[in-house]
């Protein structure tokens, strides 16, 4: 078994979709060029940063742990599903005036 240590850049495999990070030292994970990635388990006690700012088809995320700065990542990936959500409501409401009118 491998375990990782301090800071992981994934940037260069930009089709991943799924990635599942539990146990080992990772302190900072790099994803942000991960655009296509919709499913994250950072069950990794350890991370103090993470950016999921670009990852705008995220939708499921899981951790076993409630550190900190997972606490503050789960706000904003909420943050940004309730952006996106908000966003399709305003779609869905200009399609019913269109037809409407």
């Amino acid at each position: 078994m491998v375990s990782l240590e301090g800071k992981l850049d994934l940037n260069d495999f930009t089709s991943l979709q799924r990635l599942y990070l539990g146990g080992g030292r990772i302190t900072e994970l790099k994803i942000d060029q991960c655009r296509k990635l919709n499913f994250l388990d950072v069950s990794c006690e350890w991370i103090t940063q993470l950016d999921i700012s670009n990852n705008l088809e995220l939708t499921e995320l899981k951790s076993h742990y409630e550190s900190k700065p997972i606490k503050l990542l789960r706000e904003k990936f909420q943050a940004q599903e309730q952006v996106k959500t908000q966003a399709l409501t305003n779609k869905l409401e200009l399609v019913k005036n269109k037809l409407h009118h």
